[in-house]
């Protein structure tokens, strides 16, 4: 009976000591930044550094150079305006910038996107998603012509003019 009883006290210190461990990786892990998304790029005759730029710009909410980057910005229209941009979830995902397709003045870059939600304390599945975004060269400039994936802007209703009524 004693011997009985060393194994399941041994067995259940092992689990303890293992589940432990495994916490730690995961608390240690979700400390880090996934991104590479820290400085910009110099190099913007590469429309995959012009994308990574971008991004960068995004996460240091600096309006006026992401938008710097877009041919015409995807989300204005003539009654609305961008005010801002979010890219809350970029923290805490894994951002890959592939390599362009380039076919003359037009490109293409992807981006995969990899999320670790982090359900229980594994957190062991990922969710990857591809997205490619396009550019078009002007000028001998890339410039992006869709929105990028996981970035949101603010927008704001610009007034519209005001129209003198009509006398009948």
């Amino acid at each position: 009976m004693q011997q009985q009883d060393r194994l399941f006290w041994a067995t259940l210190i092992l689990i303890v000591v293992l589940l432990l461990a495994a916490g730690l990786v995961v608390a240690l892990r979700r400390g880090q930044a996934p991104t590479a998304l820290e400085t910009y790029l110099p190099d913007e005759s590469d429309p995959a550094v012009v994308v990574h730029n971008a991004y960068v710009a995004a996460r240091r909410q600096d309006l006026e150079r992401f938008l710097g980057y877009f041919e015409s910005p995807p989300w204005e229209s003539p009654d609305t305006e961008v005010v801002s941009i979010s890219a809350p979830q970029l923290e805490e995902m894994e951002v890959r910038i592939g390599t362009a397709t380039i076919r003359d003045d037009t490109a293409r870059v992807p981006v995969v996107i990899i999320r670790q939600p982090g359900f229980g304390l594994f957190g062991t599945r990922l969710f990857v998603e591809e997205q490619t975004v396009r550019l078009v060269r002007r000028d001998g400039r890339w410039l992006i012509t869709t929105s990028l994936p996981f970035v949101y802007p603010e927008l704001r209703s610009v007034p519209l003019p005001a129209v003198p009524p009509r006398g009948d």
